[in-house]
């Protein structure tokens, strides 16, 4: 909270002078000396103090009961929908707001085609307030809301967007898609500082002027990888970037969606069966083995820190042994197993483990044998 810029704490009238002489946070003015703030502010002992005191009182931190901060979220839009049924109701109403939700999995399994789909339902269905205020209205619901789309792989296709749109059961009217494509505000930083300035100084007020309620980063782990930080500043710069991201899902209200590459880890036979007695996928936690008998598991990357910085982790793998049971149930047909696309709750604080069979088609991603509309 001290690291917050002095614009977004109503500063506007003292921030140019103050920026002069680099104070730009309100660790920087906390910091200075008193004397040399009255010289730089001009202005009286009395209201300096009161100054002081006001931006003490904002960053420090302040106790809340926890029945005021039920009744608070109660009354707030809580989830997006997935666009997968299975996914949404084991979450308790789709992705939540106020954290991280992070989906990884292999090159080309899909991850921003999930991102696009998520976009396009905060953008045309009504937020759910969780699993009982499911209507399935067919309502474009919320349509001042937007989203911010953050895209530092170059991956973002508004084509792709406008194919979706136009394959719906009510398809949108050109001058409709347009409308949508103006209200998804695309960045593409290309350095991690970069991010954290866009982040820390940008993305706050176009949430606040855009009614902004999802802010999607595809991916975490490309710029990163690209500046090749050694293990000391990509710790440091990722719980930096943790930080400012879970600030913005809670005090904006808004969802927070990432996208992650993964990593291989080779362990023992013997760990693997360890921890899953069942032989299956279902019951690993936070890995998934590459082939049915393969000693080798795939993991999110950027290592444990960042393990521990995601409320909700979903991974995305194509099955082609039949490894998890859900897939090894839809891909049988005549005795034959077809290899499926598989998402995996990995990680949620209210959902056990589970896992669903995916496709990609021109109304987006959606579950096998399931049609959840976007309207």
């Amino acid at each position: 909270m001290a690291k917050r810029k002095l614009e977004r704490c109503g500063l506007d009238q003292y921030s140019a002078v103050l920026s002069q002489v680099g104070i730009v946070t309100v660790k920087d003015i906390l910091e200075e000396s008193p004397l040399r703030l009255l010289q730089i502010l001009d202005m009286s002992v009395h209201d300096l103090k009161v100054l002081l005191d006001q931006l003490s009182e904002l960053v420090a931190p302040k106790s809340r009961t926890a029945l005021e901060i039920h009744r608070e979220r109660s009354l707030r839009c809580c989830y997006i929908s997935s666009g997968l049924s299975t996914i949404d109701d084991k979450l308790r109403g789709g992705l939540p707001f106020g954290s991280i939700t992070e989906v990884c999995g292999p090159p080309g399994i899909g991850k921003t085609q999930f991102c696009l789909n998520v976009c396009l339902r905060s953008l045309l269905r009504p937020l759910s307030f969780g699993r009982s205020h499911q209507d399935g209205s067919s309502s474009h619901g919320l349509e001042s809301s937007s989203v911010v789309y953050i895209d530092t792989e170059l991956k973002f296709d508004s084509n792709r967007i406008l194919e979706i749109v136009s394959n719906l059961p009510v398809p949108l009217s050109s001058l409709e898609a347009e409308g949508l494509l103006e209200r998804i505000h695309i960045y593409r930083p290309t350095t991690c500082k970069d991010l954290l300035d866009l982040i820390e100084v940008t993305i706050q007020s176009v949430i606040i002027e855009n009614c902004v309620r999802l802010v999607v980063i595809d991916s975490i782990a490309a710029l990163a990888k690209k500046e090749n930080l050694n293990e000391a500043d990509k710790e440091q710069y990722l719980v930096r970037l943790a930080g400012l991201l879970k600030e913005i899902g809670d005090e904006s209200n808004c969802c927070i969606l990432i996208t992650n590459q993964i990593s291989a880890v080779s362990v023992p036979a013997r760990g693997i069966q360890d921890q899953s007695p069942a032989g299956t996928l279902d019951g690993l936690c936070d890995h998934v083995p590459l082939a049915a008998g393969d000693n080798t598991l795939m993991k999110a990357s950027l290592g444990s820190i960042w393990h521990h910085c995601v409320s909700t982790r979903l991974m995305m793998y194509l099955d082609e042994t039949g490894t998890t049971a859900v897939a090894a149930a839809v891909g049988s047909r005549a005795g034959q197993f077809t290899r499926q696309r598989v998402l995996s709750v990995m990680k949620s604080p209210v959902s056990e483990h589970c896992s669903v069979c995916y496709d990609i088609s021109v109304v987006g991603v959606g579950e096998v044998g399931v049609f959840v509309a976007m309207l």
